[in-house]
């Protein structure tokens, strides 16, 4: 399925790179730690924080509109929430999770801009279908990105 290259839309996608334990903090921000066996141990919240890599540049077409066969593929409903990301075969490196930016500016948890903020993503990806010789789709979740 090839697709014309008026289309296609300039995004970005940023992949899965680690996650990172969550430590509990004084109201000054600083971690609190603990004494264990004699060492000093931060003590830990329990939960973890997901990391993305530098996000990338690509070109895709984006719709909307799932057709009855994707959602049955997908085995989602067909509201709103969702899209689909339609890609040359093999063109990113995408899998579940990955983090899309179509319209809203990537903004940073660090100064020197290589760690994206989850938050400011449009879109997760949730599903994929990569039997099609021609094409990649993926089935993408749209994020609430109130504040």
């Amino acid at each position: 399925m090839r697709q014309p290259r008026r289309d296609k839309v300039k995004m970005k996608y940023s992949l899965f790179n680690s996650s990172t334990p969550e430590y509990e903090r004084d109201e000054q921000g600083n971690i609190v730690y603990t004494e264990v066996d004699g060492q000093q141990v931060p003590v830990l919240v329990g939960n973890e924080t997901p990391t993305y890599a530098t996000p990338v540049d690509f070109k895709a077409s984006i719709s909307s509109e799932l057709n009855e066969m994707h959602v049955k593929s997908y085995g989602v409903d067909q509201s709103s929430i969702y899209s689909e990301l339609v890609t040359e075969k093999n063109l990113v490196p995408i899998t579940v999770g990955t983090l899309i930016w179509v319209k809203s500016p990537v903004e940073w948890e660090d100064v020197g801009q290589t760690i994206p903020k989850a938050e400011s993503a449009d879109y997760t990806v949730v599903g994929l279908m990569d039997e099609n010789m021609y094409c990649d789709m993926y089935l993408l979740q749209r994020k609430s990105n109130e504040k």
